[in-house]
């Protein structure tokens, strides 16, 4: 049994479930259709506030998932910002680059 501290007024962190799945693809989306180019960073910052997950590496699957969908690609480019310098992948909207080449 998994004790909180009952003065502690953030969320208990959890497994990502479809509910979870379905809102951080949700953020995906919204952001494909408004930025030319993004990261995960920007992906968990569109998130709802209260989306207490456990592991920073569930975004990854949403993101292939994103990408199998045709919404984004990978632009082979990446930056280092926080996360201990670790390189993070930027993608970019295949959704805006489609409604460019249209117009």
């Amino acid at each position: 049994m998994v004790q909180h501290n009952l003065f502690d007024d953030s969320l208990p962190e959890m497994e990502p479930g479809q509910a979870w799945r379905e809102l951080a693809l949700i953020a995906v989306q919204s952001l494909a259709r408004t930025h030319l180019t993004f990261t995960t960073n920007e992906v968990w910052g569109a998130m709802p506030v209260h989306t207490p997950i456990n592991k920073r590496r569930a975004m990854g699957p949403i993101m292939n998932a994103a990408v199998k969908s045709g919404w984004i690609e990978n632009s082979g480019q990446f930056v280092t910002t926080g996360s201990h310098g670790r390189p993070i992948p930027v993608y970019r909207s295949r959704i805006i680059a489609q409604r460019s080449a249209v117009a």
